[in-house]
């Protein structure tokens, strides 16, 4: 529908958490340590975002409703 291909979500996820990761590396050599916590928190959203979808999977759960005027028939 969006036409975002699902199966790549997981490694843009683990690309933002590597590039947050570098990040934090950045301000500690630069000494801006209060940033620091800031890439931690957005690296680790993307990492569990990545471990959710690559290795426990993506909700495959629907939810169906149906009318019962539609079900009562003619």
């Amino acid at each position: 529908m969006t036409g975002v291909k699902p199966k790549l979500t997981p490694f843009a996820a683990f690309g933002l958490a590597l590039v947050m990761i570098l990040a934090a590396v950045f301000h500690i050599v630069r000494g801006e340590y209060n940033f620091v916590p800031i890439n931690l928190v957005q690296g680790g959203f993307a990492t569990f975002i990545a471990y959710g979808w690559l290795l426990v999977g993506p909700s495959r759960e629907r939810v169906v409703v149906r009318s019962s005027v539609a079900s009562e028939g003619c």
